[in-house]
C-alpha cells in the first residue's frame, strides 16, 4: 500500500503495532551499516568476499548453518571475531547518525499509538539495542534475532515473535513491514501493511567489488544463479585433486599447491570469458549475453584477473618446492599466458571452427598442471576421461546449431567420463603392468566420476531404460 494509507491507519488504529526496523522505521539497513565500519576495510572486504565465496551457510544438515537467510549471521560474526573493534565504532555511529536516517513520520505516527509498539527485525539485537535511544520511540519492545541461534533468521520473523506474543496479540495487530519475506506475519495478524518508503535506502557495505576472487565473472556474470563456481570445483577442481594424486607430490602441502595453480588457471579461464562475450558484442550478428554480461563495466577488470592469477600461483608454486626449482614459476608463468593466446584466438574466430580450439582449452582446464606436476598414467587417464566427452558434447552442441537446432545437449556426460575412465584402465594396465594401476588416484577417481555419474546420470538413463520384448504398460 502506499505510506499514507499506512500512516492513516496507524494514527486511527488503538490495536497493538508490530514494526519493521530495517528500510522502515530506520531507513537504513543495520546489518549493512554495521559491517561497513570494519576496518582495515580492504581486508575486512576480502575476507567477507571469501566467506560469500564459501558460502559455510549451505554446509548439511543446512538446519545446522541456516542456509541463504542466514548469511548475515555469518557474516556479522566475522566481523565481531576478527575486527571486534568495530562495536565500539557502531556505538558511536549509533549515536550520531541513527537520528538523521529515522523514518520522522512514521516514528510520530507510532508515538501516538496508544497500545503496545513491537519492534520486531529480523536484523541482530546486538546491532540494535545501541540504536534504541536514538529512535524515538521509548516505550517500544524490541524482539530481534540473536547472533548464536540460526533459527531465528532461517524460520523466519512469525517464528521469531512466536515466543514473545501471544497468538492473539499477533492476530489482532496492525504489521508494518517493507519485505515479502515476512509474508507469514502479514498473513496472521488482522492490518496487514506491505510499504516500500520513497526515502528507504540499502547501502551495501561494501558497494565496488575492489576485489576479484577466481571464479567471480563464471558464478555473477556469464552463468549467474546456477551455482557455477561450485560446479567448476567439483567438475575440475577435484579432477586435479585425484591427477596430483598418481604424481610425486610432497603430502599435504603439494596437494595445497596443486589446488592453488587451479585457482591461478581459473583467473587466466576468466579473463577468457570476459573476452569472449566482449568479442560476442563487438563481432557477432546474434550475440547470447546474459543480463549481468550485458551490464558488466570494469576497466581494471584483466588486471585485477592477472594479479590474483599471479599471487595464487606464485603461492602454489612455492607449496611445490618453487624455491628448489625457481624454473617452475616461467613454466607456470609460460601455461597461463598461452592459454590466454589459446582464448584470444578463440574468441576471433568463427564458430563452427572453435570446436578445435576448444579441445585446447579443455585441455587447459583439465590438465593445465602437466608442465608443473607431472601425473602418473592413472593421472592421464583421469584427465583424458573428463577432456574428450567435454570436448565431444560441444562437437555435437555445433553441429545441432548449424543444423538449427537451439540448446545444449542433454547428454549424460559424467556417465561417458566414468565409462572411458575404465577403458583408459586397460592400456595404462597393459603397457605398464598392474601395479601401475596402486595408487590412490585409481579409487579416488573410481569413486568420484561414479559418485558425480550415479548423482546426475543415473535416474535420467534408469526412466529412459525399457525392454524392447515386453510390451510398454498403459497408463490407467
Amino acid at each position: 500500500m502506499p505510506a499514507g494509507e499506512a500512516l492513516d491507519i496507524l494514527r486511527d488504529t488503538d490495536r497493538p503495532v508490530i514494526v519493521d526496523l530495517d528500510e522502515t522505521l530506520f531507513l537504513r539497513n543495520s546489518t549493512e551499516e554495521f559491517i561497513a565500519l570494519a576496518r582495515p576495510a580492504l581486508l575486512a572486504e576480502l575476507l567477507l568476499r571469501l566467506l560469500d565465496m564459501l558460502r559455510p551457510w549451505h554446509l548439511r544438515p543446512w538446519r545446522w548453518f541456516g542456509g541463504d537467510a542466514s548469511r548475515d549471521t555469518w557474516r556479522v560474526g566475522l566481523v565481531l571475531l576478527l575486527f571486534p573493534w568495530t562495536m565500539r565504532r557502531w556505538r558511536r555511529l549509533c549515536a550520531t547518525e541513527v537520528a538523521q536516517h529515522v523514518n520522522r513520520p512514521l516514528r510520530d505516527a507510532l508515538a501516538a499509538v496508544p497500545g503496545p509498539v513491537v519492534i520486531a527485525s529480523n536484523g541482530y539485537e546486538r546491532l540494535i539495542r545501541p540504536m534504541l535511544p536514538y529512535l524515538g520511540l521509548p516505550q517500544a519492545t524490541l524482539i530481534a534475532c540473536r547472533l548464536r541461534r540460526v533459527s531465528h533468521r532461517r524460520d523466519g520473523k512469525s517464528a521469531l515473535v512466536e515466543p514473545h506474543l501471544a497468538a492473539a496479540v499477533v492476530s489482532r495487530s496492525v504489521v508494518v513491514t517493507d519485505s515479502l519475506s515476512d509474508r507469514a506475519l502479514l498473513e496472521r495478524c488482522a492490518v496487514p501493511c506491505l510499504v516500500v518508503w520513497p526515502d528507504a535506502e540499502f547501502r551495501p557495505a561494501f558497494p565496488r567489488d575492489r576485489f576479484y576472487l577466481p571464479g567471480d565473472y563464471t558464478d555473477k556474470v556469464k552463468r549467474p544463479r546456477i551455482g557455477a563456481r561450485q560446479e567448476f570445483v567439483r567438475e575440475t577442481g577435484v579432477i586435479w585433486l585425484i591427477a596430483g594424486l598418481s604424481a610425486d607430490l610432497p603430502g599435504v602441502a603439494g596437494l595445497a599447491g596443486l589446488a592453488l595453480l587451479f585457482l591461478s588457471l581459473w583467473c587466466v579461464y576468466d579473463a577468457g570469458y570476459h573476452e569472449n562475450d566482449r568479442c560476442a558484442l563487438r563481432f557477432e550478428e546474434d550475440p547470447a549475453l546474459t543480463a549481468e554480461a550485458l551490464a558488466f563495466e570494469d576497466r581494471r577488470f584483466e588486471l585485477k584477473v592477472w594479479l590474483a592469477a599471479a599471487a595464487t600461483g606464485g603461492a602454489g608454486i612455492l607449496l611445490l618446492g618453487g624455491w628448489e626449482r625457481p624454473g617452475l614459476f616461467l613454466i607456470w608463468a609460460a601455461t597461463l599466458l598461452a592459454l590466454r593466446g589459446v582464448y584470444w584466438f578463440y574468441n576471433r574466430i568463427d564458430k563452427d571452427t572453435r570446436v578445435w580450439p576448444y579441445l585446447l582449452l579443455q585441455g587447459f582446464r583439465f590438465a593445465g598442471f602437466a608442465g608443473v606436476v607431472a601425473p602418473g598414467p592413472v593421472g592421464w587417464a583421469v584427465c583424458l576421461s573428463v577432456m574428450i566427452p567435454a570436448w565431444m558434447v560441444y562437437v555435437v552442441y555445433r553441429q545441432g546449431r548449424a543444423s538449427g537446432a537451439k540448446g545444449w545437449p542433454q547428454l549424460p556426460v559424467r556417465a561417458f567420463r566414468l565409462v572411458l575412465f575404465c577403458v583408459l584402465l586397460v592400456p595404462v594396465a597393459a603397457l605398464g603392468g598392474g601395479a601401475v594401476l596402486w595408487n590412490w588416484a585409481t579409487p579416488a577417481a573410481l569413486a568420484w566420476l561414479g559418485l558425480l555419474a550415479l548423482w546426475f546420470d543415473g535416474r535420467p538413463i534408469r526412466q529412459r531404460f525399457r525392454r524392447l520384448d515386453r510390451p510398454r504398460r498403459q497408463a490407467a
